[in-house]
């Protein structure tokens, strides 16, 4: 019977990392415990740099040079040392929304979406080479520890701290794009996959040159008037059944209910006609209850709108109330609903006072004020003006896509993928958001991603040519994916259920 070679290791032989010989011996010293490339690396067959580039190869993820990074101890303190001791990972960096994580297994996204909830921001995984990441756990909280402010690399020092970038080297493994599928030159206007950089068609433009937007009709935000009786309840919740019975619940009380099954769904009810109070189910398709209620409550346009945020169990409900104040619901109940406790906590928040939302014209002028500001050249203020808006309302599709170009444009890469994920759960069906965000996957190394999403665009791409250059190389990666035994590897978000 002839002996398997391990997928890793035939890979590292066909890039030239190792030989025959050398693989043939790395498999002999293997041992339970240290994964290939960390053996072939305390043999001295290859550098940390060799190592994690194949494996970010293999798994569709960039890869981290912990000999090139500097570690923030502070960052520590999201991630227990018993939890990086057992799944091998470290917090590298963390900025605003992100928190970039160095992990030397992600066969499992267990951890990474439990941080995401934790944390509230995009969890980005880099692969990192076992053996080292292991040496630098220990190092990284014994420094801890000792009232250390920092843990340097090897090929690092302190003098590397004056470069915000050198905290973290990434290791992106990626072809080119050709030229079919690769963004247009920065001169050049593409409608889908460039980056709008003409003034006029910052909002995206098609064939006739009309400007498709996001929110669609959506942008009549109506009047901001009082509520008329009897007051509105949105009830989100993918059960029918639960939906059902919350409804036989309700109904004695007088309140009109409206339904949603989905986050997608409820966030077209908020916008058009907003509801008196919310009761949204924690897991949710597309958009998840956490991500719902706090757009919902971070909103100055419907932070006061009260919500009621469902989970599971009993059990599960105790253990998140902490995480559920996090996002600032107003109440937490379990499941299954106890109907007089439910009719009480309704009719407490109904009963708060409320501040009249009348925020729709600000929202435009902050919008328009961003279009303007980039025409003049001014993105980054454009940018200021653009998150302005999306305090006010944190669900317009269209802030978030534009904001997403301009970006994009100044290579802020990361923030411009949050920009379009937003876009993209706001508005599923939006080509031009989709595709954008599957081109930015993919040069940032997320391979499963990038294919993923260009998957998700074509069931909406309009242009039958567009469809057949993007279905064409899409069939190339996944084959080269699959010569190199690559699995699912995405970046978990607050609100997301995907593999890590």
């Amino acid at each position: 019977m002839k002996k398997s070679i391990d997928p890793l290791g035939g890979l590292l032989v066909m890039e030239g990392v190792l030989s025959e010989e050398q693989l043939a011996d790395v498999l002999e010293t293997q041992r339970d415990g240290f994964a290939i490339a960390s053996v072939a690396y305390l043999l001295g067959y290859a550098t940390e740099e060799e190592l994690v580039r194949t494996l970010s190869r293999q798994v569709g993820t960039p890869g981290a040079l912990l000999e090139r990074c500097i570690i923030s101890l502070h960052n520590l303190q999201i991630v227990p040392r018993e939890i990086a001791l057992r799944y091998t990972l470290l917090p590298l960096y963390v900025d605003a929304q992100h928190v970039f994580v160095g992990i030397a297994d992600l066969s499992d996204p267990g951890v990474l979406n439990e941080l995401a909830i934790i944390t509230g921001k995009m969890v980005i995984p880099h692969v990192t080479l076992q053996i080292c990441m292991a040496r630098a756990i220990r190092e990284c909280y014994a420094l801890l520890d000792s009232g250390d402010a920092y843990w340097f690399g090897a090929l690092t020092s302190i003098e590397d701290l004056n470069d915000p970038q050198g905290m973290l080297t990434p290791v992106l493994d990626v072809d080119e794009l050709p030229p079919e599928v690769e963004a247009a030159p920065l001169d050049v206007t593409d409608p889908n996959l460039a980056v709008p950089v003409n003034p006029e068609d910052i909002v995206s433009a098609d064939d006739t040159g009309a400007a498709p937007d996001p929110d669609d009709e959506e942008l009549d935000l109506g009047s901001g008037a009082p509520l008329p009786e009897p007051r509105r309840i949105l009830l989100v919740d993918p059960d029918p059944r639960a939906r059902s019975q919350i409804a036989d619940i309700l109904s004695p009380e007088g309140h009109s209910l409206i339904e949603a099954e989905s986050g997608v769904e409820a966030v077209k009810h908020l916008r058009t006609d907003a509801p008196d109070l919310a009761i949204i189910e924690v897991m949710l398709p597309k958009i998840q209850g956490y991500q719902l209620c706090r757009s919902i409550k971070s909103s100055r346009r419907y932070g006061d709108i009260p919500v009621i945020l469902i989970t599971g169990s009993e059990a599960a409900g105790k253990r998140n109330r902490e995480l559920m104040e996090q996002y600032g619901a107003d109440e937490v109940l379990a499941k299954p609903l106890n109907q007089s406790e439910l009719v009480g906590r309704i009719n407490n928040l109904l009963a708060r006072p409320r501040t009249p939302r009348a925020l729709e014209e600000a929202d435009r002028e902050h919008f328009e004020a961003a279009i303007e500001l980039y025409r003049e050249g001014h993105a980054e203020q454009a940018v200021e003006a653009l998150r302005e808006a999306l305090e006010i309302d944190p669900l317009s599709a269209r802030s978030h896509f534009v904001l997403g170009n301009i970006l994009q444009h100044l290579e802020r890469t990361y923030e411009a993928i949050d920009a379009y994920e937003q876009t993209t759960q706001l508005r599923p069906d939006y080509f031009p958001a989709l595709s954008r965000l599957a081109f930015l996957y993919y040069k940032r190394g997320f391979l499963s991603k990038a294919l993923s999403t260009w998957r998700r665009s074509l069931e909406h791409c309009d242009d039958p040519e567009q469809a057949k250059r993007i279905s064409a190389f899409m069939a190339k990666l996944m084959k080269e994916m699959e010569k190199r035994g690559s699995g699912v590897r995405e970046m978990p978000r607050p609100d997301s259920d995907a593999s890590a």
